[in-house]
């Protein structure tokens, strides 16, 4: 293995999105930092911990995979009991299980044609055209990483991209689901006080600084937006 993975080797204000959707704890020699920390104290932790050493080749025996740490203690596990939980989600499967010599050089999405949900396809092409990179959801899947989820288990159709402007950094997560879903994984994920909520009977999204979460009930898609000013 040449490289560490960190939910596909992203800088440090891309990995805000991650830690939130996943309740996946980034650590580095003994720190963690879990999903409820605030996006502030997180960057700077990852800014004063995490080098560019972290995220290029290093010594094997240094390798580390660290979104694949295990749940929190108080971790509370739906079972796959939601309505429709089983049909839009999969357990992820422990690290240590997975086969990483065989992780592709390149993991992005080329080609949107090869989704085969229409609405999903529609959305990564229309992303790929705004100019994200989008990870291969098929090397998503069989790596578990990057993932919409709660750590246990991550939804399976659909795709995460990203997008470094000048002076901003984009992370999206897209998704099939229900709305029993939605409001359990993505609305949950929502932190702050003054959220604006919009509900026009098919589409209802929730605004809040840095974040921006919908569900479409037609297509049956959420989507988890995050936005952050500076560069990852």
């Amino acid at each position: 293995m040449k490289t560490r993975k960190v939910m596909a080797v992203l800088g440090s204000t891309m990995l805000m999105g991650a830690i939130a959707l996943t309740g996946c704890s980034i650590g580095k020699d003994g720190i963690k930092l879990e999903a409820n920390g605030t996006e502030a104290n997180v960057k700077a932790e990852l800014d004063d911990e995490l080098t560019g050493e972290d995220y290029g080749e290093v010594p094997e025996d240094e390798e580390q995979y660290y979104c694949c740490m295990g749940l929190a203690e108080d971790f509370v596990s739906t079972n796959g009991e939601l309505e429709g939980q089983l049909d839009y989600m999969a357990l992820v499967t422990p690290c240590d299980q997975m086969d990483w010599s065989n992780y592709p050089d390149d993991d992005t999405l080329k080609d949107a044609d090869s989704i085969e949900d229409e609405d999903i396809r529609n959305l990564a092409q229309e992303y790929l055209n705004d100019g994200y990179t989008i990870i291969d959801p098929d090397v998503m899947r069989e790596y578990c990483t990057p993932i919409l989820g709660d750590g246990e288990y991550m939804f399976t159709e659909g795709f995460y991209g990203y997008h470094i402007g000048d002076t901003t950094t984009n992370t999206v997560y897209v998704f099939k689901m229900n709305e029993t879903l939605f409001n359990y994984f993505l609305v949950d994920t929502i932190c702050g006080t003054d959220i604006q909520v919009n509900d026009d009977g098919t589409v209802i999204t929730y605004d809040v600084e840095g974040q921006h979460v919908e569900f479409n009930r037609e297509t049956g898609v959420g989507i988890n937006f995050f936005y952050t000013e500076g560069r990852g």
